[in-house]
């Protein structure tokens, strides 16, 4: 699917069945040529000669009168349907304010309109609740394309319509083909695109339907350091309605915080005691993905309060509804932003359990604690070390947004947030014990190489692991 340009100056100098336009495929209409040399061409087939009484002194004025130019074109081309006025003076919206959003949803249209102009910014286009029933060649020049939607089309797409646009799009992170006559089925992809194909694909209980969460993917492409990036972010994700019903519901705490309010709180947190927590956290996933989870950690806490349970609002059992409904929804959203499957696991596994909180108030002990933290390591493929550190850090940045909390179990400074004297002892028992079972794992796989090395026997590698006994853990290691 490589973009060629049809040999012909202008639609009437050939038949518009003519088959050579586009390689082999079938007749296309032959507007989609957006250089100006041809755009001069087409204004020359149509009136003679060229006029440009005053002459443009801007470039971007230049190269924007000739895709004007260009655009009427296709206006006049009577192959083209749908809402064509509509579609030009949204293109020319965009082209003109430079936004990097073009929304030509619900148009009717049967073919792309010319989209030369936008090539060096627009990240996101809406093709959606229209007629076209092959992808457009004329995407294949957007290199700075992040999201496309073609849901509720007329589209047939193969396995390598596909892979020619990710290969051609290199920053493409979510393409939506949902709801049109046939897409094939697809092999594994890369996991830097979210490829969704069906209305069921990635839905889930609260009714979030699929997104291309185009503000988002657009925020996720600036720099993380901009003292605005959380807020943005946090915007971004309320574009979507049904993110900002679940934003605006009770968090169900003391401080009659909204989930939107106490998130707001986290990010502020996350900035301001980032030297706190950073190395833990970036060991794992980077500062991004992190502050895309913090946004979203706890937007299933308003469904899990209407259940209306009979245990109180701190109960475990609500609690672990909390992190449920979460977790499938942030597992939904993250698929949509085009968060590879590795990093969607890591943050299940860090919601699975409450197990930080539950073990600082001493609700469940270390060995209660270490078991939880070596299934969510298991999980996510990471070290228990790795799965600590992460955890602990989550805590923190939630725990120290309530007012109370930061007051009772942490130690304040100018930038840096510390557990206090009590709570600090509990943690570093937690990391010694984790600690230690690591170094055990590898006693373990030492031993038992050299067991195998030497006297290949049960018997011996029992005796081996007798005579180190004071370097293993007290506690069984899982391994």
């Amino acid at each position: 699917m490589a973009f060629s340009i049809s040999k012909y100056s202008h639609p009437s100098a050939a038949p518009m069945a003519d088959t050579d336009n586009f390689k082999s495929k079938k007749s296309r209409p032959s507007y989609l040529f957006e250089n100006m040399a041809q755009a001069s061409g087409c204004l020359i087939g149509r009136v003679g000669t060229l006029l440009n009484p005053t002459p443009l002194k801007d470039d971007v004025l230049k190269n924007l009168f000739t895709f004007n130019d260009v655009l009427d074109i296709w206006l006049d081309d009577p192959r083209a349907t749908g809402n064509k006025l509509e579609a030009t003076s949204r293109i020319k919206h965009t082209a003109e304010t430079r936004s990097k959003f073009l929304d030509l949803s619900d148009l009717d249209l049967n073919t792309s309109p010319p989209l030369g102009a936008l090539k060096s910014h627009l990240i996101s286009i809406d093709f959606s609740n229209n007629k076209l029933t092959e992808i457009p060649e004329n995407l294949f020049p957007l290199k700075e394309l992040v999201t496309i939607n073609f849901r509720n089309n007329k589209l047939r797409v193969t396995q390598a319509d596909v892979r020619d646009l990710i290969g051609g799009l290199e920053k493409l992170k979510s393409l939506i083909l949902s709801n049109n006559t046939h897409v094939e089925k697809l092999p594994p992809l890369e996991d830097r695109v979210s490829v969704i194909t069906s209305d069921q694909q990635g839905s889930d209980i609260s009714g979030l339907p699929n997104s291309s969460f185009q503000k988002t993917l657009a925020v996720l492409t600036t720099d993380v350091n901009q003292p605005d990036f959380p807020s943005q972010l946090l915007e971004s994700l309320q574009e979507d309605e049904n993110l900002r019903s679940l934003y605006a519901k009770s968090a169900g705490v003391g401080e009659g915080y909204t989930v939107l309010e106490h998130t707001k709180l986290v990010l502020e947190g996350a900035a301001k005691w980032r030297s706190s927590v950073e190395s833990d956290v970036v060991s794992v996933v980077n500062w991004k993905e992190w502050l895309v989870f913090l946004a979203l950690h706890d937007i299933g806490k308003g469904l899990a309060k209407e259940m209306k349970y009979p245990q109180p609002v701190t109960s475990i059992k609500t609690k672990e509804d909390e992190l449920t409904k979460t977790k499938e929804i942030i597992c939904d959203v993250m698929k949509c932003l085009g968060t590879d499957k590795k990093t969607i696991d890591i943050f299940s596994a860090l919601l699975a359990f409450d197990t930080q909180g539950l073990y600082l108030r001493e609700e469940i002990g270390i060995e209660e604690a270490f078991d939880n933290i070596i299934e969510m390591a298991s999980t996510a493929q990471v070290s228990l070390k790795q799965m600590y550190g992460l955890l602990e850090s989550f805590h923190k940045i939630d725990a120290a947004s309530y007012p109370f909390l930061l007051d009772r179990i942490f130690k304040e400074g100018a930038s840096n947030l510390m557990h206090s004297e009590k709570n600090q002892q509990l943690v570093d028992n937690l990391r010694g014990y984790i600690t230690k079972a690591e170094e055990g794992e590898d006693i373990f796989k030492m031993l038992t190489e050299q067991a195998r090395k030497t006297v290949p026997s049960e018997e011996r590698i029992a005796a081996l692991i007798q005579e180190n006994s004071e370097k293993l853990p007290a506690y069984p290691v899982v391994t």
